[in-house]
């Protein structure tokens, strides 16, 4: 059809073209973007941890990088409070990171192998570590309590707990943080502050907390210990842009649908950012209210892509 191959030279391939007529009433589009809009890979580029802000170099899964605090290389070996944190993204997981003929590949959770590389970065060995705090117990992640906690015995049968999850739910299990190496009360006016930061930034915050367990534990509860914040993103597809006004239908918006309460990750990667609308919840109808002029909804259920 005429119609189809005018598409086609504009980079528009359809199966159904009476799918493309019915565009006319539409005024919101919704867009996965895992894999469409990004490469479906996570970097961490911040941590927020002892009272100071470390910026991480390097992207993708490849453990080249380094950190740098208040614009100045950093040295992980100055810093020996951060192999807590470091030590606790790396044990706590899952995933597995390879190196083969295409790069290094990520088996697992993009978040998981994304801790992987960071810990690698910092100079960790990951065999090493497993061997040395091998893992007796876990709590695995769920929605319903949205944190991941793995206790680990060293070989003189000491424990240690490692948790990550949701910030907020992290920093609800904790009493305690480490600041400049002493264990001080909980801030969480402070941390919360920081978690706001890294949203504006268009960063996907993450908790992580540690805490020591007498000899002989064996069994995990729901109770974290100190701990720090870190901050990644999704790399942008070489190829995706977010789409330019003269490339939209006049009245149609395009939101990605993402489960993080934070601006759009892609928008750093095309120099803008959107604020989202933060709690999208269905109304009694099944219909979830429309985001405001300037956002897009945040935290969806899977439930909630479905109406």
């Amino acid at each position: 059809a005429l119609g189809v191959q005018r598409m086609a030279k504009r980079r528009a391939i359809v199966r159904r073209l009476p799918a493309v007529e019915a565009l006319g009433p539409v005024t919101v589009i919704c867009t996965d973007k895992t894999g469409t809009l990004t490469t479906n890979e996570m970097t961490v580029q911040r941590i927020i941890a002892s009272g100071q802000a470390f910026e991480v170099s390097g992207a993708g899964y490849a453990p080249r990088g380094g950190f740098s605090l208040s614009g100045s290389e950093a040295a992980m070996a100055e810093h020996a409070e951060l192999q807590d944190f470091f030590r606790a993204g790396l044990l706590c997981n899952d995933a597995a990171l390879d190196e083969g003929a295409e790069g290094w590949q990520c088996t697992g959770d993009p978040t998981e192998c994304a801790l992987i590389t960071l810990a690698m970065k910092s100079g960790m060995d990951p065999a090493f570590e497993n061997d040395t705090l091998p893992r007796a117990d876990v709590i695995p992640f769920e929605s319903g309590h949205r944190f991941m906690a793995t206790l680990h015995h060293d070989h003189a049968g000491h424990a240690v707990v490692y948790l990550k999850g949701a910030p907020e739910v992290v920093l609800a299990l904790c009493d305690r943080q480490r600041r400049y190496g002493d264990d001080q009360p909980l801030d969480p006016a402070y941390w919360e502050d920081a978690i706001a930061r890294m949203g504006t930034g268009g960063l996907r915050a993450l908790a992580l907390a540690v805490k020591s367990g007498p000899p002989g534990t064996g069994y995990l509860d729901f109770a974290a210990g100190r701990g720090g914040v870190g901050g990644g993103w999704r790399r942008c597809q070489p190829r995706a842009r977010w789409p330019r006004r003269r490339h939209l239908v006049r009245g149609v918006r395009v939101l990605p649908l993402r489960p993080a309460p934070a601006l759009h990750p892609v928008g750093r990667d095309h120099g803008r950012l959107r604020r989202a609308v933060r709690g999208v919840r269905p109304r009694a109808g099944g219909r979830a209210r429309r985001p405001g002029r300037r956002g897009g909804p945040a935290r969806l259920r899977r439930a909630h892509r479905l109406r």
